[in-house]
């Protein structure tokens, strides 16, 4: 037989290498193939055309298909092996500006961001060699799949502007409007021209296809950011009307109702949390057996609540166990650990267990609730919504405690909360640089309450003592304690104005421009929720120095008033 034709045998092996998931193996056998047939160079020139036309041939089949098969592996983010494909395609297709940009997809996502960093300057070669303008927004959309939302903006622009506008679809405005979305979003940017530009786009794309759900939907979601409810409202209304709303839809209008006031609607809905598609919230207890609270008579019911979200939710829903404790034969509430401390010598006639000695299948009850769903079954309204001040006590022998270690003196003290948990919204955090109007105050002294900082960050303030209290903060009994000593809390949107204000401590909110929608009123003296909690909202996105000024200047008349 032809040795020849012995020879491509080999082809079957390395394609069915490739069939079998052996990637490494089939690359193997395919470069050995090709060197074997190399070794015909100096055949007969018959021969040699032969062989010639079988490298070309078998290489194009192999390498296709092993593209093929790194497309697959890219679909179910499969990047080591879709990488080891690409790998090798690139190795012949190196001008092939989809491989190149899979590739460094690959490369991402694996952390090889210094070769990464090298194909994509090896990209925009191949770029500015190519005609064809379509490139441009697939170079976008390679941007923004690798985090680099602000090129994506740019390369995405580029090709709207190019292209003709006779010639630009409603998702191309749609993906631009999307990409400054994004771009607002990522890294604590808040650039509110972003939102007014993304509204731009998608209010385009809208005109191109008015039926568009994905559109629509994100116009509704995209006013709320430039607090333009009325645009919302019309597009929430909208979006309803052509699609049958998903269960994220109702999550998310059940938040917009709220920010309008519309508590009927938010009460509604907002158990959607739990169904939703995208990241849903998981009931603390999975597998329970009882039916949730919906508002019934529970007077001779014992009803479970259940914490959910955030230590401020657990001390904001706290609140309401007056109520309840009226309304039902037993209340208990399960807390979070570092909370129970605090609520457990706090007597309102509940019961207060901990999470992590709670055993659920040994608790008598009736219904459960998850916390944040009381608003709905006590029917709240503006009407009566609010919690008042003072329902959480410190403990006092504590209190007695860090006065005399920390705040026996005769100072104004300020206690200053301005950053959440590290994952939490930085869109509410405040840069504790701001906050240096209040060391041109006379007469204070500043209190930091949080414990994720390091010391040397308070080094800023030069006229005014700074108290690191946060080695004695090992729970919220000892930071209630910690601020029941203080004249006045300063806080973002955090856990500590929701613990001032459930203490009825006096209590400066800063809020930025575009607020957290549990916020629904701050426009009044108070937050409605607490009444002890002054608002304080940003006049635009990240001016936080627009507060901060009102702030020092209501310091100085309390001061005025308590020399």
């Amino acid at each position: 037989m032809n040795p020849l034709l012995m020879l491509k045998t080999q082809r079957v092996i390395y394609l069915s290498l490739l069939d079998d998931g052996n990637i490494l193996e089939a690359i193997k056998t395919f470069e050995k193939y090709q060197n074997h047939l190399k070794t015909y160079a100096d055949a007969d020139k018959e021969t040699q055309n032969i062989v010639l036309k079988e490298i070309n041939s078998s290489r194009k089949i192999f390498i296709d298909k092993l593209n093929n098969i790194a497309k697959i592996y890219l679909d179910k983010e499969d990047y080591n092996k879709a990488a080891v494909c690409l790998s090798e395609v690139i190795h012949y297709w190196s001008k092939n500006i989809y491989c190149i940009i899979n590739y460094i997809i690959c490369l991402y996502n694996l952390k090889q961001y210094d070769i990464e960093e090298e194909f994509l300057e090896y990209l925009k070669t191949l770029i500015n060699d190519n005609a064809d303008i379509i490139i441009l927004k697939d170079l976008s959309k390679l941007y923004a799949r690798i985090g680099r939302i602000d090129s994506a903006v740019l390369y995405m622009k580029e090709y709207i502007n190019s292209v003709g506008e006779n010639k630009i679809t409603y998702e191309d405005y749609e993906i631009l409007g999307s990409y400054y979305n994004e771009l607002y979003t990522s890294n604590n940017h808040n650039d509110m021209q972003c939102i007014l530009d993304s509204i731009d786009c998608l209010l385009k794309a809208d005109e191109l296809n008015p039926t568009s759900v994905s559109v629509t939907r994100k116009i509704a979601m995209t006013a709320s950011l430039i607090n333009n409810f009325q645009l919302g409202k019309l597009y929430w209304d909208k979006l309803f009307q052509i699609n049958p709303p998903t269960q994220d839809d109702l999550f998310e209008y059940s938040t917009f109702c709220l920010k309008t006031k519309d508590f009927k609607g938010f009460e509604k809905f907002f158990d959607c949390r739990f169904t939703k598609e995208t990241n849903p919230l998981t009931l603390l207890f999975p597998k329970i057996n009882k039916p949730q609270w919906k508002g019934e008579n529970i007077s001779d019911k014992t009803l479970l609540i259940l914490f959910e979200q955030g230590f401020g939710d657990t001390f904001l829903m706290y609140g309401y166990t007056q109520r309840l404790v009226k309304l039902a034969k037993k209340v208990i509430f399960i807390v979070q650990d570092s909370i129970y401390p605090l609520l457990k010598d706090n007597d309102l006639g509940v019961e207060i267990l901990t999470y992590s000695f709670a055993d659920i299948d040994n608790i008598a009850f009736d219904y459960y609730i998850p916390s944040m769903s009381l608003p709905a079954a006590l029917n709240l309204d503006k009407n009566n919504i609010s919690l008042g001040s003072g329902y959480i006590k410190a403990d006092k022998e504590l209190t007695a405690i860090f006065k005399k270690k920390y705040f026996n003196n005769n100072k104004f003290k300020i206690g200053i909360a301005y950053a959440g948990k590290k994952n939490g919204n930085k869109v509410r955090n405040i840069p504790i640089h701001e906050f240096l109007p209040l060391d041109n105050l006379d007469n204070i002294e500043i209190y930091p309450l949080m414990i994720d900082t390091p010391d040397d960050c308070y080094e800023i303030f030069k006229n005014n003592n700074v108290t690191i209290l946060k080695q004695d903060m090992h729970s919220f009994k000892e930071t209630a304690a910690l601020i029941e000593n203080c004249d006045l809390i300063i806080s973002s949107d955090n856990v500590i104005l929701n613990l001032a204000g459930a203490m009825g401590k006096k209590t400066f909110g800063i809020f930025n421009w575009y607020y957290e929608f549990r916020w629904f009123d701050l426009t009044g003296e108070d937050v409605v929720w607490y009444k002890s909690v002054k608002p304080f909202v940003n006049t635009s996105m990240n001016d936080w120095q627009s507060s901060i000024s009102r702030v020092v200047n209501e310091i100085k008349k309390l001061q005025n008033i308590n020399p």
